[in-house]
């Protein structure tokens, strides 16, 4: 009877493994909004414009009262793989502002945004790649910021930051990190604000991002050449135990 235990192990140890197992996406959402607003005594004017959940995004919206206007266009470009493996996406923001002489203050904004839940279920490595470049022209206010979280989740509640990366200034992110089997949230947001009193300004910003899930370890699909013989013998092994019980 040992014979045979030993026998089918090893046996069992040569048979082709299961292929390597995708990430699972729970639920992936995008959005890219703009907000325009003057501010003048009497007449305060205010507009905003969202677009969510498809692979090309674009929002625009803008406003003028009394010879002021801001105009803004926030356009995002996203893909997932189908294999959930790689998540892209560009985005650009063209923003102008004009206030004129008075108490009048111009403000418009935008907002790309995605959220990504995904489930391994064997330990991947991922890599981060992402630019962000503001252009600023000489305003009295202008920033822009780009947030990336890849957070930790258990039953859909928050468990605890895996990686958190905040970008103000033109910035080259480059970030590699082992994941261990369970449920990850990956927010990146991208913010760019422009405001004016009593003056014009055109101001762009614009990110590229590119997340990579690769499995740690990728077992073999077929045995090694080597290990068929290992096979074939655990097959003889066994045969000849179950004739030698059957003829006793």
């Amino acid at each position: 009877m040992r014979m045979l235990t030993v026998s089918l192990m090893m046996f069992a140890a040569m048979l082709p493994r299961s292929t390597t197992a995708d990430p699972i996406t729970v639920s992936l959402s995008r959005q890219a909004g703009v907000g325009a607003s003057i501010a003048v005594p009497d007449h305060p004017l205010e507009k905003e414009i969202v677009e969510k959940d498809a692979d090309s995004l674009s929002a625009f919206t803008s406003v003028s009262v009394e010879g002021n206007s801001v105009a803004g266009r926030d356009t995002l470009l996203s893909s997932l793989s189908p294999d959930s493996r790689r998540l892209v996406a560009r985005d650009s923001d063209i923003f102008s502002a004009r206030s004129v002489a008075g108490n009048a203050t111009a403000s418009v904004g935008g907002l790309s945004s995605i959220v990504w839940e995904f489930r391994l279920d064997q330990p991947h490595e991922f890599d981060l790649f992402s630019t962000f470049d503001p252009q600023r022209t000489a305003v009295e206010l202008g920033n822009g910021q780009l947030t990336t979280v890849l957070s930790l989740l258990s039953h859909g509640v928050f468990v605890r930051e895996v990686f958190r990366r905040e970008s103000f200034e033109p910035t080259v992110v480059n970030e590699h990190r082992h994941l261990g089997v369970g449920t990850y949230l990956l927010n990146l947001d991208a913010f760019w604000g422009l405001q004016v009193t009593n003056a014009a300004a055109a101001d762009t910003s614009s990110f590229s991002f590119a997340f990579d899930l690769n499995p740690t370890t990728t077992p073999p699909t077929t045995p090694e050449p080597g290990s068929l013989g290992l096979v074939a013998g655990a097959f003889v092994m066994g045969a000849a135990w179950l004739r030698k019980g059957a003829s006793s």
